[in-house]
């Protein structure tokens, strides 16, 4: 599945983690995302703890006003390393 948002948007993110046994949720530590923009460029995405969740995190980064496909990178270090990446497509403004 693509997300697509219109340019000019902040880009937001949210991660879930899950015990892969018993699928309750999982606390973790070092958790990080980062997004990449269509021309290479790395975003590092402010992180923070969902208010009375103990395993889902959410992100957020400016754009900057690029349009284009942009990969969100996003896990934790602890108690194991996991990662996961999705893509994220934003439009061209279509304000005149």
């Amino acid at each position: 599945m693509t997300l697509r948002l219109w340019q000019g948007s902040a880009l937001q993110a949210e991660i879930s983690f899950t015990d892969p046994v018993t699928g309750l949720p999982l606390a973790v530590t070092g958790v990080s995302m980062t997004a990449k923009a269509p021309d290479g460029a790395s975003v590092s995405m402010a992180v923070a703890l969902v208010d009375g969740s103990v395993s889902t995190y959410r992100g957020f980064a400016e754009t900057g006003g690029k349009h284009g496909t942009w990969s969100v990178r996003a896990g934790c270090t602890a108690p194991h390393a996991a990662w996961d990446e999705r893509q994220v497509v934003i439009l061209p403004s279509v304000v005149l």
